[in-house]
């Protein structure tokens, strides 16, 4: 690693690995290794957009020959500064924190649809991917996950809907560690490795989802949960009011997310997160009256 470090012209000093491809290098870059090309350049793409409207991303650091990123090995990797802040946790989600963290996630939105004319994004469409190899995926299993009776009901009911929820570029993957915070406010959004165009409301389904899925391990309450999905709806619509129909699609947009997960981990042979993420779909099932209420 320190000899790909010098490729930048910086001295790699201390190293230390915080994820399986990422490395903090002297507590001051981020270098983060790639398997495809494409899902890199994309995400350079996309934050130098946001960067350009004055949205905090980590700046990328040149090699010494002035590329964006090194080749080596079958292997591509990137070198940004490291964004002030800490990572936001579940438990601080509550009362203004997660009106606040709906609206740190309108504010990229906003920046997002500065850039929807910006050619080659990706193109998708959560609809799609449950009619086509969500599906088959769920079939292969046999319909052990779900049962293709609850399956269908629910794609039929987003299908019936889904032309009149707004499409954007959206980030894809929100999650706590995607965003940073210094002294309670927002430092900085980072990994665009999976910005698209899709329907907007994926983005808060998707971050919510997250909460769900760990809440037992973060000592959230379920209550607390459907509180926390209010206020973060509510913060959301401080800088981008939803749509009816948006609002009546959470339910099934969320149950969506969960069978797609579902059936990717059955894919990947993770028996037990496909498990998990089935067990969540049955929940937000079983709690769409519950949601229903619980959106402002």
């Amino acid at each position: 690693m320190d000899k790909l470090i010098l490729q930048w012209g910086i001295q790699p000093g201390i190293i230390k690995r915080i994820y399986p491809s990422a490395w903090e290098v002297r507590d001051t870059y981020i270098l983060k290794e790639y398997d495809d090309l494409y899902e890199l350049e994309r995400n350079l793409q996309v934050a130098r957009l946001l960067g350009e409207n004055g949205i905090p991303v980590p700046e990328v650091i040149c090699l010494k020959d002035g590329k964006d990123y090194l080749a080596e090995n079958g292997k591509y990797y990137v070198l940004t500064g490291k964004l002030p802040g800490q990572h936001l946790t579940a438990g601080q989600l509550v009362g203004e924190m997660a009106v606040g963290m709906g609206e740190i996630l309108g504010d990229l939105h906003l920046a997002f649809q500065k850039c929807e004319n910006t050619p080659n994004l990706w193109e998708n469409s959560l609809l799609a991917e449950l009619k086509n190899w969500v599906r088959q995926a769920l079939e292969k299993e046999g319909w052990n996950l779900v049962k293709q009776a609850e399956f269908q009901k629910m794609v039929s009911r987003l299908e019936s809907v889904y032309d009149e929820l707004p499409r954007q570029l959206i980030h894809r993957d929100v999650h706590f560690g995607n965003f940073l915070l210094a002294n309670g406010k927002l430092s900085g959004y980072i990994d665009f490795d999976l910005s698209q165009k899709n329907i907007r409301i994926f983005d808060i389904c998707y971050f919510l989802l997250g909460i769900l899925a760990e809440r037992e391990c973060d000592g959230i309450a379920e209550e607390e949960w459907f509180e926390i999905l209010r206020n973060v709806i509510a913060g959301y619509e401080r800088r981008i009011p939803l749509r009816d129909a948006e609002k009546n699609a959470v339910p099934d947009v969320m149950a969506g997310i969960e069978i797609l997960f579902a059936a990717y981990f059955a894919q990947q042979g993770e028996e037990h997160s496909a498990r998990h993420a089935a067990e969540i779909f049955q929940y937000i099932v079983g709690s769409r009256a519950r949601i229903d209420a619980s959106i402002p």
